[in-house]
């Protein structure tokens, strides 16, 4: 399940590397299901008022992976057919500023009752330089 910067993240970093003005990396992280590319639409989170954001931990290898097993809530209803993740930097949905996303490898339909983890390893976030 791999994933890149935002838009929003490239800039501020580039900025930091170049002068431009000093940025504050957030201090805690959250990882976030979403309905469509979340680069292009960012409101497609579930509604579901059992949804929520859950903290995250990265490691750094060769690629920046989740370190921790992420568990979401229990859905009290169908949250739809989830086939992104993204990485912000506010816990509340629908708040915050979008670092990074990408495609789950395995989309699939959240039904009530389902149990929804990304495995330690599981989401990748990939910077590519030429």
């Amino acid at each position: 399940m791999t994933g890149g910067l935002s838009p929003y993240l490239i800039e501020k970093l580039l900025r930091y590397a170049f002068q431009e003005g000093p940025w504050t990396p957030p201090t805690d992280l959250y990882v976030a299901l979403h309905t469509a590319n979340p680069l292009v639409t960012p409101a497609s989170e579930p509604a579901d008022s059992a949804y929520a954001r859950m903290p995250i931990q990265f490691n750094w290898d060769t690629m920046l992976t989740n370190g921790t097993l992420v568990t979401y809530p229990e859905p009290s209803e169908s949250w739809g057919q989830m086939d992104y993740w993204a990485i912000w930097d506010d816990p509340d949905t629908g708040e915050g500023n979008l670092l990074a996303a990408g495609q789950l490898t395995n989309g699939r339909l959240v039904i009530a009752g389902d149990t929804i983890k990304h495995p330690i390893n599981a989401l990748t976030i990939n910077v590519i330089a030429s």
